[in-house]
């Protein structure tokens, strides 16, 4: 039988654990902010995104990444 695997984008609401515990994987959505797009939860925290919008005094906005990024997966889920 084929294994499903499932993908989540950075928005879903779980912890640490529970992605290892239900082997789900995340998938950044992208932040831009500034001119330059980073990746949620992997180049950017809610930390880093808070000083980027008071220096740039604009709100961020989301992109969903691209569809061949999620090609890109470790091999051990293929």
């Amino acid at each position: 039988m084929k294994k499903a695997v499932i993908f989540v984008d950075s928005t879903a609401d779980l912890n640490k654990e529970q992605y290892e515990q239900l082997d789900i994987h995340v998938v950044p959505l992208l932040v831009n902010i500034g001119g330059k797009a980073y990746k949620d939860g992997e180049e950017i925290n809610s930390a880093k995104l808070y000083q980027l919008v008071a220096e740039h005094g604009e709100l961020p906005t989301t992109a969903a990444v691209p569809p061949f990024a999620i090609g890109k997966r470790p091999s051990r889920i293929r």
